[in-house]
């Protein structure tokens, strides 16, 4: 879906997980956890190489990641070092949303809809569906919408609604203030 172009939201697109700004972060949070796995050892050159499995290759198994690594680097591993590395898939994530709050920040973001309001958005294929703004995620600059054309439930168990960037939902039904 082409970004909305709405008053209020920011002229910098919002990041990506591929954007060189959260690789870097991510290399940080792998950097640490690494040095603190094997301390006293050189570790920019693997953590490198890890990064760019999961972020680039999405190589998210940490017995995989870890037959790798010791492949490429002869490092050995154990049960240990295999969690660690199953937990870089969700410091990827971690990072990422480092870097959206950073960038709603910055771009001082604020929602152009409230809860309640009636909206549209597209599902894939180009295909909209009109919703109701259920939730809305300020740090993410992110809104759950509830439609229950697609059997979405208030309450209990089930599926509340869909997520989706503000840049993402077109207020339909007036100015929210």
């Amino acid at each position: 879906m082409k970004q909305l172009e709405l008053p209020g939201m920011p002229k910098m697109p919002r990041p990506e997980k591929t954007d060189p700004e959260t690789i870097e972060e991510f290399k940080k949070i792998v950097l640490g956890k690494l040095n603190a796995y094997y301390p006293g050892e050189e570790n920019e050159e693997i953590a490198d190489y890890a990064v760019r499995q999961v972020a680039e290759y999405r190589v998210i198994d940490g017995y995989q990641l870890a037959k790798k690594l010791d492949n490429e680097y002869c490092l050995e591993g154990d049960v240990g070092l295999v969690e660690m590395l199953d937990d870089f898939d969700y410091d990827l994530d971690t990072a990422y949303w480092r870097i959206i709050k950073e960038w709603v920040i910055s771009q001082c973001i604020e929602p152009h809809f409230k809860l309640g309001d009636k909206v549209r958005i597209c599902l894939l294929k180009g295909e909209y569906i009109q919703g109701e703004v259920a939730e809305i995620y300020k740090d993410k600059a992110r809104a759950v919408i509830y439609c229950e054309s697609l059997g979405h439930v208030r309450e209990g168990n089930g599926t509340h609604g869909t997520i989706k960037n503000y840049e993402e939902i077109e207020l339909i039904d007036g100015d929210s203030e």
